[in-house]
């Protein structure tokens, strides 16, 4: 019989656990981290030469066919979003807008030519980490209704990673008055910008749930 191979000490990267409806990888990299991941993600983990690493922030997605339903957590950031707004009779305000921490659930779907797009975006705002007890506010942005983002009818291609294409889709358009009421007193977006002095408060915004409702993808 030949001698048992000697394995040398190795660092733990990830683990894999598999339950009745979900599997889960924990990313030892990322203090425990853990993601749902779809099986279509594994296989190419497996038939990859690379080490899978699942993208910051994201906390779970649910793949569907040809659509999966992701949830993404975006830190707050020490430096300003820019923001670009269109008054009545489409005067231009450029802002800067401190944020706070923001979590986005939304669909990627692929079409026939495997263009990924996004659709369906939604998005809340928070103090600190995203968890079950963690209260979500309303993002006081125009165009922001409850947690709906009104992105028009047509999806929008997803390049690059996620956070990118989300960010993109939030920041990298003109906001526009079509629906402007922000924060608890539902002022005009100019005026809660001014009101807030170009940081988001959060005692500022409408309370409109809880981590928990988000935090699990049978929630959705």
């Amino acid at each position: 019989m030949a001698d048992k191979a000697v394995i040398p000490a190795q660092k733990l990267l990830y683990t894999i656990s598999v339950y009745t409806e979900d599997t889960i990888m924990t990313d030892h990299t990322q203090k425990n981290k853990q993601f749902v991941v779809t099986g279509e993600e594994l296989q190419k983990m497996f038939a990859s030469k690379i080490t899978f690493v699942a993208e910051p922030g994201l906390r779970w997605a649910v793949q569907d066919g040809k659509r999966k339903t992701c949830l993404l957590e975006i830190p707050r950031q020490k430096t300003p979003r820019h923001i670009g707004y269109l008054e009545k009779g489409q005067k231009e305000h450029l802002l800067e807008l401190y944020m706070p921490a923001m979590a986005f659930r939304f669909d990627v779907v692929t079409d026939n030519n495997l263009q990924e797009s996004i659709c369906n975006l939604q998005g809340w705002c928070f103090s600190g980490q995203l968890k079950e007890s963690t209260n979500l506010y309303e993002i006081p942005l125009p165009n922001f209704s409850r947690s709906g983002l009104c992105t028009g009818t047509a999806n929008k291609k997803h390049s690059g990673t996620l956070r990118e294409t989300v960010e993109q889709i939030v920041f990298d358009s003109w906001f526009n008055n079509h629906i402007d009421l922000c924060g608890k007193k539902k002022l005009r977006f100019l005026d809660f910008y001014r009101q807030c002095k170009g940081r988001v408060r959060l005692n500022h915004c409408n309370l409109i749930g809880k981590g928990r409702d988000i935090l699990s993808p049978r929630r959705h």
